[in-house]
């Protein structure tokens, strides 16, 4: 969602992002999808960093996560850093580990929150994400109060 809604660019600025291995494949098998050729190209320019992870078998199977997501909240562990996710499995279990989380909704106002984004760029941004992402009309009324 974090390049689909364009905000990924505005992240790199200011954040250092690093994908498991298995979302690179998982990216790359999509070479046909704007959103999937802008993060290869990221990669490619080494603005996205790519690490392996450790052993994610346990990840998925006790947590019913994708390999992707189990691969990057293993990471997230190891490295002691934040995961950057919208999977609703991926965040529950980041809380059950302790792992500090962040979606693209929360993205989103914190860039506009710092300035980043002017009051029109974040609502565009904002209205984009409600079509291709899968939020609860609760949170997606918070997000629009908290643009005013």
């Amino acid at each position: 969602l974090f390049a689909k809604v364009t905000i990924l660019d505005h992240l790199l600025g200011q954040i250092e992002i690093t994908i498991p291995e298995k979302v690179q494949d998982e990216v790359l098998a999509k070479e046909g999808l704007e959103d999937a050729r802008l993060i290869a190209q990221r990669i490619k320019e080494k603005k996205i960093t790519v690490k392996s992870a450790s052993t994610i078998t346990h990840l998925q199977s006790d947590f019913n996560l994708g390999a992707g997501e189990a691969e990057a909240l293993a990471l997230a562990i190891r490295e002691g850093c934040a995961l950057l996710t919208d999977d609703r499995r991926a965040i529950q279990t980041a809380r059950v580990f302790h792992v500090e989380f962040a979606t693209a909704l929360n993205m989103l106002i914190g860039l506009f929150k710092n300035g980043t984004l002017s009051l029109e760029q974040a609502k565009a941004k904002l209205q984009k994400l409600i079509t291709v992402g899968r939020y609860n009309p609760v949170i997606i009324e918070k997000a629009w109060s908290d643009l005013q």
